[in-house]
C-alpha cells in the first residue's frame, strides 16, 4: 500500500478520534442529512464549534453539503462512511 493511502487512511481515522466529530457523524448518520441549527440542537454544541467540525469533515471528504435557499445541507459524502460507523457500532455492542 502507498504512502499517500496510508496517510489518506490516517487522517480519516484521526477524523473518528474527535468525539464531538462523532457525536455530529452519529447524529447525521440517524437523520440521514442535517443543517447547522438541527446539529446545534442534537449534539449540544455551539454553532461556531459544529460549523468548525463541518469544515474539516468536508475538507476530509467525509461530508458533503447541499446549499438550499440559505441553509446548508450535510450528509455522508458517500455510503462507505455510513458503513466504517456502523461497523464500528457494531464491534463496540459486541465488546
Amino acid at each position: 500500500m502507498s504512502e499517500t493511502v496510508i496517510s489518506q487512511m490516517s487522517e480519516l481515522f484521526g477524523v473518528f478520534s474527535n468525539p464531538n466529530r462523532l457525536k455530529i457523524l452519529l447524529a447525521i448518520k440517524e437523520a440521514g442529512e442535517m443543517n447547522v441549527s438541527q446539529l446545534e440542537a442534537s449534539v449540544s454544541l455551539s454553532q461556531s464549534a459544529i460549523s468548525h467540525q463541518l469544515a474539516s469533515m468536508r475538507e476530509s471528504r467525509i461530508l458533503k453539503v447541499e446549499i438550499a435557499g440559505k441553509q446548508r445541507i450535510y450528509r455522508f459524502a458517500d455510503k462507505h462512511i455510513e458503513e466504517l460507523l456502523e461497523i464500528v457500532i457494531q464491534h463496540m455492542s459486541e465488546a
